[in-house]
Parts: structure tokens; C-alpha cells; sequence
């Protein structure tokens, strides 16, 4: 799902900021994010830190089970 070759930016950490509203916001903690996903715990709990660049193909994966559009994650303020 992700490489760590480059290092994370604020935008990853941003990113990371808005998985973890949206997560909470239909009420599921990192485990059941993460089971959803069919990723670990680990992974999510990264992303959701900005410790890991979310690349493309998991923004789409996260905004499927989180039930939003990649807008959403992607774009300031839209909430």
C-alpha cells in the first residue's frame, strides 16, 4: 500500500488529520478502519499521524469505506 521512500509532508500530516476525523465521524476506531481496509492497525494509525505518504490507490480505498469523496481528504476546509 505504501512505500516509505520519500519522507512525509505537511500535506501528508493534513491528510493524515482529515482520515482521522472522517474515521471518527462514522464511528470506527483504527482497528475496524484498518479491517475494513484489509490493512494493519499499524498502517493506519501512520497514515492518521502523517508518518506515511497516503498515495493514491488508498485515498481511494479510505474514501470507499468512509463513505466520502477524495475532495474531502484532499482540499482545505470543506467540512
Amino acid at each position: 500500500m505504501n512505500a516509505e521512500a520519500e519522507p512525509p509532508t505537511t500535506a501528508d500530516r493534513e491528510i493524515g488529520r482529515r482520515i482521522t476525523y472522517f474515521r471518527e465521524d462514522v464511528g470506527l476506531t483504527r482497528a475496524e478502519l484498518a479491517e475494513q481496509l484489509g490493512a494493519d492497525e499499524e498502517l493506519v494509525e501512520a497514515w492518521e499521524e502523517g508518518k506515511v505518504i497516503t498515495y493514491a490507490s488508498d485515498i481511494d480505498r479510505l474514501c470507499h469505506v468512509l463513505d466520502i469523496q477524495p475532495n474531502d481528504l484532499l482540499i482545505p476546509d470543506l467540512q
